[in-house]
């Protein structure tokens, strides 16, 4: 079971990791061009704006990680019934949660956005056509949901990766087209990024009726119990989802509120970086997911356990390991890069890389704790920690605080957060606790400590060049001994050892 699982978790990782690679360079050029072509404010706008849609599409954030669950339930306990109708009845959940986003998104978020936000003068009309198209966008990602988690569930990340690149490629097309297109480039930018979600869902849709015809059929839910298992389930998602949204987007609002869309323009692309740094364990995390629910489902204790100590201590040693270099090098990045800098981006996004690095290691926790279907009073509590996120960043802007003590707060809710959902795991399930802080959380605090004093120790030279080309191979390498001598067990140090003893002699 144990080899099987690796095998095919290593196969998906590295899909995912082609994507990640691709997606990678595609955001890099994007934003780049984007900031060129939009300008600071602009492109401050369309974060701002597409804030307030991301805040209201609680309801589709919730029901993912549900869809995801029952669809990976129904294919550990084989009950291709099941898997039929949850198939069914979340894609018709879908059409109503898209069809209140877009209610809630004309009613709501509108007077919102004309009366609550800060924009420069003469912005307004660009932000309400932002803004609809947004919601258009949205609603049509909400009925591409369905059809993505039960490729990830059925394990199918060869098409989903594959699909995520063509659409990169697309998007980057798209954006050099606005150096050409003699049209103002903030408004048609809106309108490819619409063309593109909508193809996206028709190319969702053929696949799925090419390969899934014979297993999964667009029909009739025969167990109308399914509708109320699932939105009963999700209900208590919506908490969480709404404390997840609120921490990433509310914060984002606020900062618009205190500080105009200039920051909002820092904050999208702190965001950016930290989203693509974050894809070097999201690769990794999303082809194990399925197997940590499967696991529960099945009553593999062992199994599961076993994917939780290595999804937790690999994302996290990724994470670091490509942080750490971002990190010491954000002010050289940013520079060549970008030409027009916004100001408090490199202190942004050095942090959010910490709070990612953080955040990495609740992933399989709250799968593991998602997959027993207990979550009424995690989603409660964990959706009271987040949100305090809102509270206090608030009320350190009220007082004069600096744009950089949101994130301070954010990193340290993410340690609340993860203590949070170790005593859940405990409490839910049979998967030892010990034993995680034993092999995951002592040997990664050491790992980071010996690396945080290295990284200060080598802080002071300025020189940007010399940094990246000399300093920085020295502290990967020293990254890669110090992650393989203490962050990894003899029996992983012999798997790798007979892996690169493997390659040297099929070289030969």
């Amino acid at each position: 079971m144990e080899k099987t699982s690796t095998k095919r978790l290593a196969k998906n990782t590295m899909m995912m990791y082609i994507r990640m690679g691709i997606t990678m360079i595609s955001s890099l050029i994007t934003a780049r061009v984007l900031l060129d072509a939009l300008g600071v404010e602009d492109y401050g706008l369309y974060n701002a704006v597409s804030g307030i849609v991301v805040l209201i599409n609680f309801l589709n954030n919730a029901l993912t990680l549900t869809s995801q669950r029952y669809f990976s339930y129904a294919l550990g306990e084989g009950d291709k019934q099941k898997l039929q109708d949850v198939f069914n009845a979340t894609s018709i959940i879908y059409l109503v949660v898209a069809v209140l986003l877009i209610i809630i998104g004309e009613t709501i978020g509108l007077w919102f956005l004309n009366f609550k936000m800060v924009f420069p003068e003469g912005k307004i009309t660009l932000a309400n056509f932002v803004f609809q198209f947004s919601l258009l966008i949205t609603a049509l990602n909400i009925m591409r949901t369905p059809f993505s988690s039960i490729f990830i569930a059925s394990e199918r990340l060869d098409f989903f990766a594959t699909s995520s690149i063509v659409e990169s490629v697309l998007h980057l097309g798209f954006v050099f087209l606005l150096l050409v297109v003699p049209l103002n480039p903030s408004f048609i930018y809106i309108v490819f990024q619409t063309t593109l979600s909508l193809f996206m869902l028709l190319w969702f849709v053929w696949y799925f009726n090419h390969y899934y015809s014979d297993s999964i059929r667009f029909s009739k839910v025969k167990n109308k119990d399914i509708y109320k298992e699932l939105t009963s389930f999700s209900g208590w998602g919506i908490f969480g989802s709404i404390a997840v949204i609120g921490f990433q987007q509310g914060v984002n609002i606020l900062l618009n509120l205190f500080f105009g869309v200039t920051i909002n323009a820092a904050f999208g692309i702190a965001n950016r970086i930290s989203a693509m740094v974050n894809q070097f364990f999201t690769g990794f995390q999303t082809a194990a997911n399925p197997q940590i629910t499967k696991a529960q489902a099945a009553g593999d204790v062992v199994e599961q356990q076993n994917l939780i100590i290595r999804t937790s201590k690999i994302s996290y040693l990724l994470l670091m390991f490509v942080g750490v270099i971002v990190i010491y090098n954000i002010e050289y990045i940013l520079k060549i890069w970008l030409n027009n800098v916004p100001e408090h981006t490199a202190s942004l996004c050095s942090l959010m890389i910490v709070g990612a690095m953080i955040d990495a290691l609740s992933a399989p926790l709250y799968v593991t704790i998602f997959a027993t279907g207990k979550i009424k009073w995690y989603q409660i509590t964990i959706s009271f920690v987040l949100l305090l996120n809102i509270v206090f960043s608030y009320i350190a802007f009220l007082f004069g605080a600096n744009v950089e003590a949101c994130i301070y707060i954010r990193i340290s809710l993410f340690i609340i957060s993860y203590i949070v959902r170790l005593l859940f795991v405990k409490a839910y399930t049979n998967v030892k606790v010990d034993v995680i802080l034993k092999e995951v959380i002592m040997p990664l605090t050491v790992i980071t400590l010996i690396v945080g004093l290295v990284l200060y120790s080598v802080w002071f030279v300025k020189n940007s060049l010399v940094r990246f080309l000399l300093l920085t191979p020295l502290l990967v390498v020293f990254m890669v001994c110090i992650m393989y001598m203490l962050g990894l067990k003899n029996t992983e140090k012999q798997a790798i050892k007979l892996i690169i003893k493997q390659r040297v002699l099929k070289n030969k």
